[in-house]
């Protein structure tokens, strides 16, 4: 997931707290879908909860640096 955020002030972020009470409660709902209920040429392979890996990396510096480092990740990770 690439997730960019332009704004003044960096991002805010939900306190621990409320996230454990959310995830108490929360649940993941499994919806049957018939497959003739679907738009032509669409079909589901799989649904997953997404892994956890580590933290969201801040990229900081002007529009050409954050390109380079985004350039430099992606290389890195095989992507491009």
């Amino acid at each position: 997931m690439l997730g960019i955020q332009a704004a003044e002030n960096p991002p805010r972020y939900i306190p621990i707290a409320k996230i454990r009470a959310i995830m108490k409660t929360a649940t993941i709902e499994e919806v049957e879908i018939p497959s003739d209920g679907l738009p032509a040429g669409t079909s589901i392979e799989k649904l997953f909860e997404p892994e956890t890996t580590g933290r969201a990396d801040m990229l900081e510096g002007s529009t050409d640096e954050i390109i380079e480092k985004l350039i430099s990740i992606f290389s890195d990770k095989g992507i491009i």
